[in-house]
């Protein structure tokens, strides 16, 4: 997942695109993977000291963590039906 490539993203961007807002399981799955993110930027950041190609992928987990998170930021979709 090299620049957030993932169907959890392009799906909610698509429900964004249709609705306007984001249901919650959406959300939820963004907190999940912004964790999973943040899980792999810190055991490669352990390991990345003087070691400039670890230090960039650590980075890359990092920036994909905080943009994950800022999407879970999004408006829900709260008591709307699907169509």
């Amino acid at each position: 997942m090299s620049n957030l490539d993932n169907p959890i993203i392009a799906e909610s961007f698509e429900q964004l695109r249709q609705k306007g807002m984001l249901l919650q399981e959406q959300i939820e799955q963004f907190n999940n993977l912004a964790v999973q993110l943040d899980e792999k930027y810190f055991a490669i950041q352990d390991k990345a000291e003087n070691n400039t190609a670890l230090e960039a992928d650590a980075l890359r987990f990092f920036r994909q963590a905080r943009a994950v998170s800022a999407l879970s930021r999004i408006p829900k979709l709260s008591g709307r039906k699907r169509s």
